[in-house]
């Protein structure tokens, strides 16, 4: 469904469940997390490819809630259904066949006792448009060395998925409020959440998720807040993008910090010196989590190390050698033709077998953000991540291959912290105990990462240059760096580092990363790892891509 809402909008739509029938918002389809209107399995599935083409018209005109009020839901409904002549109209002239079906689906559409039919699931219901002119434009403050220590060193101990919400608006924290809020007393033992109405409380970061479930169940999640206020647990809800938020205002002047520039795709340009991003070395180690990591994956090592001996132990022949085991007929043409121009002619006549001396580079860097600390089949993120750069690690130290491993999270433009676990010249055996001490903290702001990675490739003296990306794919930041602007702004960094030569490639450990990684990488440069069992596979033939390039 996502592919064909893609092909018939050209735009980079998400589809995700809706709390009911659904409609569209930005670049989101919400569909019916459920549909069995009809006994036949291929007439449901008729009714979500039925309510994409239509989404996708209604996309392309712009047919949405235009009122200033909220509305109703069996208002918003109605105007939908008012509003269908105009798009089926629209709908059928474009794609003939889709009115056979649509036809089909009316014929078998269930009725109540009176002989009605609920088309609301039809046709779904007008939801608000989002336009950059509803964006806020609060400036957030820099986030201060405090309260990052205190996101570092705390971690989500419960995790609970939330009730589906079809729109959400961001709202601003109101301190004063907060402050002035009277403590209220209730005396009776009941357990309740209400939904926001403008009444502000503090927030105390404590984990009584468990406790609150069953009232969250029946709450819907229509108002976010974004504080920089630490948490021990997770109400997660899948909501793409669609609320406002803040933008960084400028930070202090920081003489640690380079700055890069950022690609804002609406103006076709860059924003210059917006990013500030700060070298970090890892020094903190841990050999537990290196040594585990070998043992539990010895036998993978080891077919690792197999594939890749096969790929290094090959010969090649070189030309124009003094000794040989064959002849080279272009260099004894060159000599005679040397002979008769009266020019001294050269002695390197013949072709023998060498080995290839390694002209290559390679930088991993790793995502260290919080969505690392999530996980896919069963295994951590990060924990996957971490794997590989060790396996990696071990293989080319093996073989005398220049690498270099990293890490970065970001907390608004004004603060990307790239973290170097190992660089280029650093012996292996000191290097590969850190790699276990990198912990997850803040937010992914790929491009920055990405720019300042191309600076260190840049600096190495080698003739191939590659940079291997390990992350769940998705960027986001506290501050407008999400959905589109973030996919177009790692697309520009992308293009300005194959300019300069240096090659990519993307693992990613979030199966959702195949409906956007394609955007920013492009086909052939990215492959979905979700497990250590998968490494064999994909990183021989990476390596014997780098090695054919």
């Amino acid at each position: 469904l996502t592919l064909i809402a893609r092909a018939l909008t050209g735009k980079a739509i998400h589809i995700t469940a809706s709390e009911r029938e659904g409609g569209w918002q930005g670049t989101v389809f919400y569909l019916p997390a459920v549909v069995d209107f009809f006994d036949d399995f291929m007439l449901n599935l008729n009714l979500y490819i039925f309510r994409v083409f239509y989404m996708s018209v209604q996309l392309e005109i712009g047919q949405c809630w235009r009122k200033a009020e909220e509305g109703a839901i069996r208002e918003r409904q109605q105007a939908a259904l008012d509003g269908r002549d105009e798009i089926l109209s629209r709908l059928f002239g474009e794609y003939p066949p889709i009115a056979q079906l649509y036809r089909i689906l009316l014929e078998n559409w269930p009725r109540n006792d009176s002989g009605e039919a609920d088309l609301t699931w039809l046709y779904g219901r007008l939801l608000k448009s989002v336009n950059a002119a509803d964006e806020a434009d609060n400036p957030l403050k820099n986030v201060s060395r405090q309260t990052e220590k205190l996101l570092n060193s705390i971690r989500a101990e419960t995790e609970k998925e939330a009730k589906k919400a079809d729109e959400t608006e961001i709202v601003a924290v109101d301190k004063k409020a907060q402050e002035d809020f009277v403590l209220t007393h209730n005396f009776e033992k009941i357990e309740t959440v209400d939904e926001f109405d403008g009444t502000w409380r503090d927030f105390d970061g404590d984990d009584t998720l468990e406790e609150d479930q069953e009232a969250l169940s029946e709450l819907n999640v229509k108002h976010l807040v974004r504080v920089d206020d630490p948490v021990h647990s997770v109400y997660q809800a899948d909501i793409l993008g669609q609320g406002t938020v803040a933008v960084a205002a400028d930070a202090e002047e920081n003489v640690n910090a380079l700055l890069y520039p950022e690609w804002d795709f609406k103006s076709r340009c860059y924003k210059n010196d917006y990013c500030s991003v700060f070298p970090l070395q890892l020094k903190k180690q841990d050999s537990t989590y290196y040594k585990n990591t070998i043992q539990h994956n010895r036998g993978l090592l080891l077919h690792l190390k197999k594939n890749f001996a096969m790929l290094n132990n090959s010969w090649y022949r070189k030309r124009r050698l003094r000794e040989g085991d064959l002849i080279d007929i272009d260099a004894v043409t060159d000599m005679f033709a040397d002979i008769l121009a009266h020019h001294t002619p050269s002695d390197k006549l013949y072709i023998g077998a060498r080995r290839e001396r390694k002209e290559l580079a390679i930088l991993f860097l790793l995502d260290l953000s919080l969505s690392s600390d999530a996980y896919a089949n069963g295994n951590r993120i990060l924990d996957v991540e971490k794997q590989v750069a060790i396996l990696f690690g071990e293989v080319l130290n093996e073989y005398e291959i220049d690498f270099q491993i990293d890490g970065f999270y970001s907390k608004t433009r004004n603060n990307t912290r790239y973290v170097t676990v190992k660089r280029f010249e650093d012996n292996w055996q000191m290097a590969r105990v850190r790699i276990g001490a990198a912990q997850p903290a803040g937010y992914t702001r790929i491009g920055a990462a990405l720019r300042h990675a191309t600076y260190i490739l840049k600096q190495n003296r080698h003739r191939k240059k590659w940079l291997v990306l390990l992350s769940d794919g998705k960027p986001n930041d506290y501050d407008r760096y999400e959905g589109r602007y973030g996919v177009e702004d790692i697309k520009q960094a992308i293009r300005e580092m194959r300019r300069e030569g240096i090659n990519n490639f993307a693992f990613a450990i979030e199966e959702q990363a195949r409906y956007y990684l394609p955007q920013m990488f492009g086909e052939n440069h990215y492959n979905i790892l979700t497990s250590p069992l998968e490494l064999i596979d994909a990183l021989t033939k990476l390596y014997a891509r780098i090695e054919n390039v």
